[in-house]
């Protein structure tokens, strides 16, 4: 596997681990429901978990944007890669139209994305609350990551993500209770 696919897909999986870490202290579940209010509860009673699901959030968005950005400083972003991908002729070449155009319909979203981590996360923007109120990227998650794992397989395969995706620990594995003794 080529060197710019294989950074994608550390972004890649680097943004899952934050996220998922985020959702595990924010008390949510798989459905990205609170359910583990107790979870929260102690997270927010403590400024040094507090700060680390900052952390984790901050992360998350730093680590996306460079799978999403797509500028000529970021080479191994996933619109590069595809759109390369379509002018090499590739024998599945409407499977990587199909996960570009995936990408394209989803815009507003990666936007949103990108720029509450340049306006907020990398500089604190004297508007950033105008950026931050947007809470949309919570509930939009779990479609952003279908969308680009339908470009990470058309760009590698299933097995290569998964291969991936299986290093990365759930957020339902853990007990907070655990890391509090």
């Amino acid at each position: 596997m080529g060197s710019k696919i294989d950074r994608l897909l550390k972004n890649y999986s680097n943004a899952r681990k934050s996220w998922e870490v985020w959702c595990y202290l924010s008390g949510l579940n798989n459905e990205c429901k609170q359910e583990f209010r107790a979870t929260k509860l102690q997270v927010d009673n403590s400024p040094l978990l507090s700060h680390l699901r900052y952390l984790a959030m901050k992360d998350y968005h730093i680590e996306l944007y460079k799978v999403l950005k797509n500028n000529p400083n970021n080479k191994d972003n996933i619109y590069n890669l595809l759109e390369k991908r379509i002018r090499s002729n590739p024998k599945n070449k409407s499977d990587v139209e199909k996960a570009l155009q995936m990408l394209n319909a989803e815009m507003a979203i990666m936007n949103d994305l990108c720029d509450i981590r340049d306006k907020f996360y990398a500089h604190l923007d004297k508007d950033y609350e105008n950026y931050t109120s947007k809470k949309s990227y919570v509930a939009d998650t779990g479609n952003l990551f279908q969308i680009v794992e339908t470009g990470i397989i058309a760009l590698t395969s299933e097995e290569e993500l998964k291969k991936e995706l299986a290093k990365i620990e759930s957020r339902d594995d853990y007990q907070i209770s655990a890391f509090l003794q």
